[in-house]
């Protein structure tokens, strides 16, 4: 018995021994360079947010390192700045409360995220578009706006819409309710907040009645549509032909008299196309445009009535013949008998219609009466060479010649229309009173 008591005390010495061993060893060391992922930044999705009061949406955050790597297990503590307006729980679930603006965040011990904006509306009920019809030309915008008013009829700002066309390829408008016009007809337009619809309106896409027109130099100048025609509204001040060839440029009376000269011999009119200033004054072609003999629009050698009327006209224009001058008098009111009738003065105030740029005109007339310049074609007082009429008489330059090209002792009687400022009417001249070898001004219609 004692030898067993002596067997079991030494087994507990040997077990008590083996364990002081163990425990005198020293300590695993942790690797240094191991260090654990710190915390930076928080991102909250969405960034910002707009709700009605009732609604509810769920915000999700996310921690990232330094090396904006995410970082799992993090745990967040979301706030709200103002929770009358939009309260939100522990798990990012935000409700909105009422009308107004805060922010919340979401943070983890010392790191917050950036402010995530709240905006609370009142609830909408109906949708306004305050134009219920827009006109646009072609390439044209004009603008729509909206307003949405909650059940009270209050207005509700600050709210953006969904803008939609019926018909796009008419008309197509933008988020901002920018209409464009984009070919003839007529389209209608909507605005959309969440499930409310405004009632449409009207968008009549027009065909544009002014635009441009470039001429073989480079001069821009501006068009305007007249009923069915379009006209330059501005006088021509080319120097080159269509082709590219220069126009001969006279500066001074001798050299216009070398180009035109004024006898009846066949062989003695009109010898050479040619241009030049109001008063030999190069000063002028700014204000009046240029002045040109007849030869350069039409040339009558051999005589055989095959004239090129279209030589100094820009590509796609040509210098008006009389037919077109009629039809723009009975556009702007002028009877079809009176519009092809040769005489000084007919018609009532289409000459008023048919002039502008008032500040160019003398007092008289023409510049008085209520319609004046009512057609958008600008006719000016640029005068005529040789003549001490600038700033009352607008000389403008006709196709045709009111005789015959064969008879070579014919005295050629071009034709022109003329406004004057003491009158309101609009004059036709194939009286002789115009000559070939007379400068006078171009408008083009176009073709």
């Amino acid at each position: 018995m004692k030898s067993r008591k002596l067997f079991i005390a030494f087994v507990t010495a040997s077990v008590l021994l083996v364990l002081g061993i163990f425990s005198c060893e020293e300590p695993e060391e942790k690797d240094p360079t191991t260090t654990e992922p710190e915390l930076l930044t928080i991102e909250v999705t969405p960034n910002s947010i707009s709700l009605t009061p009732g609604d509810t949406l769920s915000l999700t955050a996310i921690g990232k390192d330094v090396e904006d790597s995410t970082l799992a297990n993090i745990e967040f503590t979301w706030t709200s700045n103002n929770p009358t307006i939009a309260e939100i729980d522990g798990n990012g679930l935000l409700t909105a409360i009422a009308a107004g603006s805060t922010y919340v965040t979401a943070g983890s011990g010392d790191i917050v995220s950036d402010h995530v904006s709240v905006t609370v509306t009142q609830a909408v009920a109906t949708i306004e578009i305050l134009q219920t019809s827009l006109s646009v030309y072609i390439d044209s915008t004009d603008q729509f706006t909206a307003i949405a008013k909650d059940s009270d009829g209050n207005e509700i700002s600050g709210l953006s819409f969904n803008w939609a066309s019926d018909n796009p390829a008419i008309a197509s408008i933008s988020g901002d309710g920018t209409v464009t016009g984009i070919s003839l007809g007529t389209a209608h337009i909507t605005a959309t907040s969440g499930d409310i619809l405004s009632a449409e309106a009207t968008i009549n896409v027009l065909e544009p009645t002014t635009g441009t027109m470039t001429d073989i130099d480079g001069n821009v100048y501006q068009t305007v549509k007249i009923g069915d025609q379009w006209w330059m509204a501005e006088n021509l001040r080319t120097t080159h032909y269509r082709n590219g060839d220069p126009i001969t440029r006279a500066n001074n009376v001798q050299e216009w008299s070398a180009l035109s000269v004024y006898d009846v011999d066949a062989a003695d009119h009109v010898r050479e196309g040619g241009y030049t200033f109001y008063d030999y004054d190069s000063t002028n072609v700014n204000t009046y445009g240029l002045l040109y003999n007849w030869t350069t629009f039409g040339d009558p050698t051999p005589m055989d009535g095959n004239a090129d009327f279209n030589i100094v006209a820009p590509e796609g224009w040509r210098v008006p013949n009389g037919g077109d001058w009629a039809t723009l008098k009975q556009t702007l009111g002028m009877t079809i008998q009176e519009s092809m009738t040769d005489g000084r003065w007919v018609g009532t105030n289409e000459g008023s219609k048919l002039a502008g740029n008032a500040d160019l005109w003398e007092a008289g007339a023409l510049k008085d009466d209520p319609e004046f310049g009512a057609s958008g074609l600008n006719l000016i007082p640029s005068g005529g060479l040789g003549t001490d009429n600038i700033g009352m008489v607008g000389y403008y330059w006709s196709e045709g010649i009111n005789n015959s090209f064969t008879d070579p002792n014919a005295q050629w009687k071009p034709y022109a229309q003329i406004v004057q400022y003491n009158a309101t009417y609009v004059a036709t001249l194939s009286d002789g009173s115009v000559r070939l070898g007379s400068g006078l001004a171009i408008r083009c219609v176009k073709q």
